[in-house]
C-alpha cells in the first residue's frame, strides 16, 4: 500500500528533468498519473503506468482538452503540480517585450490557467481524502531572492510565490491544499544551462569578482553535467577601497542569512540539492 493508493495526479512540464522526477515519486507512491508535456511523454507514461497527453500550458484550450482527458481516462484529479516553467538571463535593458512576456506566459500565466480548470476537478474529490485535494506549485529561490538578469525569471517565480499564498486562503473552505516549493538549482539538462549562462553573464561584467566559497578567484565555469559543482559567489567591487581580505571573509561567514542579505553578494549559483 502506498501513501497516494487511490489518488489521481496530473504533473504538468513531465518529460525531464524535475518533472519527471516528480512523476515517478508519485506513481511510485501508488498515484495514478497524467504527465504532460509540449510534445505528450509517451515513454515516461509506459514507464509509470500513467497516461501522457501534449500540453501547452500557455494556451487555455490545451487546459480545458486536459482536463477532459483526466476526468475521462482517469475518473478526476486529486493532485495538480504545476511544474511547467521556462528561464531566461538576460538585463532589463537587453530584454525584449515578447521575452518578457513569453516568461511570464508559461510560468504565471500558465499557473493561473492550471488552478482556474483544475479546481473543480480537484473540488469533487475533495472530501475523499483526508486532508483533502492539493496543488503544488514550482516556484524557485528566485521567487524569494533576486538575482541580476533574472529580472523576467525572479518577477514570474514571485508571482507563483503569491498566487500561491492567495489561492491557499481562496480554496481552503473548498479542502484543496496549495503549496509553492522553492528549490534552488538542480542538476536537471535545465539547472546546467541556467549554471552555465549565469557564469557567463557575471565573469562578462567587469563590475562583479566571481570567487569560491574559499575566497578563491575564479574565471568562466565550466559545468561538468551529472557533477556536484561548488557554490559561487559574484562580489561587486566597491567603490571604495576594500582588501580581497575582506571580501574572502563575507563569503566565508558561517551566516548563510547574512550573507545571503549582503548587498554586494549576489549567488550565482547554488548547490545542486538534488541528482535525478
Amino acid at each position: 500500500m502506498g501513501d497516494l493508493d487511490g489518488r489521481i495526479a496530473l504533473v504538468t512540464g513531465a518529460s525531464r528533468g524535475l518533472g519527471e522526477a516528480t512523476a515517478k515519486a508519485l506513481a511510485a507512491a501508488g498515484a495514478k498519473v497524467v504527465v504532460t508535456d509540449l510534445i505528450a511523454p509517451e515513454g515516461l507514461a509506459d514507464q509509470i503506468g500513467g497516461i501522457a497527453a501534449a500540453q501547452d500550458v500557455t494556451r487555455e484550450d490545451d487546459w480545458i482538452a486536459t482536463m477532459a482527458l483526466v476526468r475521462e481516462a482517469a475518473g478526476g484529479l486529486d493532485i495538480l503540480v504545476n511544474n511547467a516553467g521556462v528561464f531566461l538571463l538576460k538585463p532589463i535593458t537587453e530584454m525584449t517585450l515578447d521575452e518578457w512576456r513569453f516568461v511570464q506566459s508559461v510560468n504565471v500565466e500558465g499557473v493561473f490557467l492550471g488552478h482556474k480548470h483544475a479546481i473543480p476537478l480537484l473540488a469533487e474529490r475533495a472530501g475523499k481524502w483526508r486532508g483533502g485535494s492539493a496543488i503544488v506549485n514550482l516556484s524557485s529561490m528566485a521567487g524569494i531572492v533576486g538575482s541580476a538578469g533574472c529580472s523576467a525569471y525572479n518577477a514570474s517565480k514571485g508571482a507563483v510565490r503569491l498566487l500561491t499564498k492567495a489561492a491557499a486562503l481562496e480554496l481552503a473552505a473548498l479542502k484543496i491544499r496549495v503549496n509553492s516549493v522553492h528549490p534552488g538549482v538542480i542538476d536537471t539538462a535545465m539547472g546546467t544551462q541556467v549554471v552555465k549562462q549565469q557564469a557567463k553573464f557575471f565573469s562578462s561584467r567587469a563590475s562583479f569578482d566571481i570567487f569560491d566559497e574559499s575566497g578563491k578567484q575564479v574565471g568562466p565555469v565550466n559545468v561538468t553535467p551529472g557533477q556536484p559543482q561548488h557554490n559561487l559567489y559574484a562580489v561587486e567591487q566597491p567603490t571604495s577601497e576594500e582588501p580581497l581580505e575582506r571580501k574572502i571573509e563575507l563569503l566565508q561567514r558561517g551566516d548563510a542569512t547574512a550573507r545571503a542579505h549582503d548587498p554586494r553578494i549576489r549567488e550565482v549559483q547554488a548547490s545542486f540539492l538534488d541528482k535525478y
